[in-house]
This record gives C-alpha cells, structure tokens and sequence, in this order.
C-alpha cells in the first residue's frame, strides 16, 4: 500500500470504487459465469496440475457462500482477482464480477450482527522496499524526528482486496526481517497498524475469521475501493521494525474522499467509468493501445454489462447514452441513434427516473445542434435539460 500521491492514482482509485459499484447491479448467472471463467484460468495455468485440479474443484463445489472461504485459501483466486484490479482489466474484472459481489455480499451479512458501533485495531505485516518506506515518510511530513517518528494525516487508497489480522504477533511474522532505522537493508519490515468501526452499515471490511480458511490467524478482510487516513509512521527501535498507523474511513468519509455523489444515481456512475475508461485510453494511445478505443469500450464494457442485464432493465439505456458519448464525434450518425434510443426508452418505460442521465444525453443532442450551428435547436434543449433537472423554467 502506498500514499496517494498524484491525480492519476485519485482517478484509479475512484474507477475502482464505481466499478465495483457497478458490478453490484449486474445479474449474473452464477454456473455459467463460473464456467467461463474457469475456463479462461485453464488456459492461463495450462501445464500446472495442481492449479488445475483446484480449478475443477471450484468449478464443481463453489457456492455463494463460500466466497471468503475461497479467496483466503492459498490459490489462483486471490492472485489473479487482485492481478485483475491492479492493472485494471476490465474484461478480467467482469470474469471475477460474480465473485465480487458475493464478497461483497458476505461482509455485509457479517456486518448486520454488530448491534452497536465498537473500535478495534488490526494489523497487517509486509515488507516493503526503502524507497516506498521514505516515500511515505516524505509524504506524511518530511522526515523523522529525533523518536523517529513522523505524524500525518495522508489518505490512502488501495485498488484491491488485502487482509489483516487482530494477532499483532500474527502480523508480525508476515513482516519477516527486521528492518534499520538507517535503510542499511532494500527491504524494509513494516506493521500497519489500523483502526476500525465495526457497525451494521459497513460493507468495506469485516472480520472475517469464523469464515476464513486459516480460523487462528484471527484474519480481517478489506475490500478493494477502501480508503484509509494514513497518520503516523514510527521506528520501533525494540523490534527493529516500522509502524504505519491508520484509521480506515467509513462508508460516508470514503465516498466523501473519492468525490463519489450520493446523490448520482447508478446509471450516471455507469456512464462515468465507461467515459473515464475511453478518455484515459485515448491519451494513452500510442504507448500500450494499438486498436481502437471506442471498440474496446464498446465490446469489453458495455457488452459485457448488457449481458447481464434484463432487455427492460433501467440501466439499459443509460449504456446506450454512454455509447452516444464515445460515437458523438467520429460516428455522429451512430451517436444519435443510440442517443434516441435512450431517451424513447426512458420517456417510455422509467418516466422521471435517473433524470440525471435524461439530462446528459440532452446535453448530446445539443453539442450535435451547437457544432452544427443550430444554435435554436441548441437553446432548446438547453430548456429541456433544465426541465428535467428541475433547476428552473425557461
């Protein structure tokens, strides 16, 4: 885990949080899912016997139930998931979708018997290379002090599953070497040190020790999308061994820290990542794009979330704006059938429904009229969007 530091880590972070989101929507067919997604992993792990063998055990046993089992069992889960998230592949990400949101699901159920909020600390053990260890000292304040100690507050946010434990001495066998104040080895042994408020409503981390496969580690389970307050990082001159302490934020602080709307509703959040995706991968083009990105988008995103969706669903022609979006330009023709096609679905089947969303694809129509020197057409949607959006009348 390391400090945010720039834009571009907000922006993944963020992606990350309304993927996640996003998945959360999606029907999935569970066998069949599980099925593809077994089979992609066979290729992947083609000659290895003993990942092989795990995969049909999965295949023929695995059951909603048993997510948090799976995933903290030593295998291909828990590697390839947060392989996926790392290098955000969306495509990879959709495969795992199932056994996403039955994570999510579980925590959230383990989370419905705290009846009253309580405080707790947990403990994650790691080595880390030097320089990420002086990143973070120079990011919280500059340097140590004479205690070698170094105070905050920096926000962190993690892009994938990780876990922790209650056991600090747990923690502290994972943190391996021990470590020199004067950075004589390249690893570093680090202990985070994180508190937690466990309450009915949270659904980012939970204890998940009556769950996991290894029951005496007494392991603690975050999921990816977290955000944490970074305060203080520390050298234990005893244990030879730095200490990072944290607070890991709330449902409400996170998304207050990600920039996420609560009032936006879910297809909107839809088009956001489909936008974010195509925007990123268009600077990026010519560095690891080599194919068109509105094709990319088009199949590995939008496709893939149709599929899983009912024909009537509302979030159907939320894609079909989206789609308008990343066409409006080079395919205008294409742009504006999608764009109607959203808007006759909306004003037909989910009348004052993500008015949001009615409003963007109004916006479409009138960048189409503006560029083509409408500019009464143009002022007339700029009046519907008002309308819909209830913020005056024109």
């Amino acid at each position: 885990m390391l400090p945010q530091r720039s834009e571009e880590t907000t922006d993944d972070a963020l992606l990350i949080a309304k993927l996640l989101n996003v998945l959360q929507l999606l029907n999935y067919d569970i066998k069949n899912q599980k099925k593809e997604l077994v089979n992609k992993l066979r290729i992947y792990y083609e000659g290895n016997s003993i990942t092989q063998d795990l995969l049909n055990e999965f295949e023929q046993t695995y059951e909603s139930n048993r997510a948090i089992w799976w995933y903290t069992r030593d295998c291909f889960l828990y590697r390839m998931l947060n392989r996926a998230l790392r290098q955000q592949n969306i495509k990879a990400i959709f495969l795992f979708g199932f056994f996403i949101v039955d994570l999510f699901k579980q925590i959230k159920q383990i989370n419905q018997f705290y009846f009253n909020s309580s405080s707790i600390r947990v403990y994650r053990g790691q080595l880390m290379f030097q320089k990420e260890v002086k990143r973070i000292l120079s990011s919280i304040a500059g340097g140590l002090d004479r205690e070698g100690s170094c105070y905050g507050p920096l926000d962190v946010c993690v892009n994938t599953f990780f876990s922790a434990t209650r056991n600090c001495d747990v923690a502290l066998m994972f943190a391996g070497q021990e470590s020199s104040i004067f950075f004589n080895n390249d690893l570093q042994s680090v202990i985070f040190e994180i508190k937690v408020n466990l309450t009915q409503n949270e659904t980012q981390y939970a204890d998940i020790s009556t769950m996991s496969v290894i029951d005496d580690e007494e392991e603690f389970l975050f999921l990816a999308g977290c955000v944490f307050q970074m305060t203080s990082i520390h050298y234990d001159y005893n244990d030879k061994i730095w200490i990072i302490k944290m607070n890991a934020l709330n449902n409400h602080d996170r998304r207050l820290r990600l920039g996420l709307n609560e009032s936006q509703s879910t297809g909107i959040e839809l088009i956001g990542i489909g936008n974010a995706l195509f925007y990123r991968g268009n600077k990026e083009k010519g560095k690891r794009w080599d194919i068109d990105m509105k094709a990319i988008i088009h199949n590995i995103y939008y496709n893939l979330i149709l599929r899983q969706f009912d024909p009537n669903d509302i979030h159907v022609p939320a894609c079909f704006a989206g789609l308008a979006n990343i066409y409006s330009i080079d395919n205008p023709d294409l742009a504006f059938e999608y764009k109607t096609k959203a808007l006759v679905m909306y004003e037909n089947h989910f009348p004052n429904q993500h008015n949001d969303v009615i409003a963007y694809i109004y916006s479409l129509f009138g960048d189409i009229f503006w560029f083509d020197d409408e500019y009464d057409l143009h002022f007339i949607i700029i009046k519907n969007i008002y309308h819909t959006m209830y913020l005056i009348v024109l």
